[in-house]
């Protein structure tokens, strides 16, 4: 059973942890995903589609990330635990999914 206030609080925690990484590689110049949104936030004035300043734009974009990040991992994690991705094939031909969300438990590659 999920303790869902303990859940709650963790991914709380685990979201602070996620932005905080995320915000130091948006203001790194030579991580791309930080050049990328540089770029972006570059684009959105020039175009007159946003008038925050780059601080604001970027903490926006960087918790909307952390969110998105947590979610899907969370329900990988849900459809893992529940065998939803049995059988899982792409181009026709079988997956091999060992584990996607629990890497402390390795990966055998098989």
């Amino acid at each position: 059973m999920i303790d869902s206030p303990l859940l709650l609080a963790d991914l709380k925690r685990e979201l602070k942890a996620l932005e905080s990484d995320l915000r130091a590689r948006a203001e790194d110049a030579s991580n791309p995903w930080g050049k990328r949104l540089r770029d972006e936030y570059d684009a959105a004035m020039r175009r007159e589609r946003t008038g925050l300043a780059w601080i604001d734009w970027r903490d926006g974009e960087v918790s909307q990330a952390a969110v998105a990040w947590i979610i899907a991992s969370v329900f990988i994690r849900f459809a893992e635990d529940n065998g939803l991705l049995a059988g899982a094939q792409r181009d026709a031909r079988p997956v091999a999914l060992p584990w996607i969300a629990a890497p402390e438990t390795g990966w055998s590659g098989q």
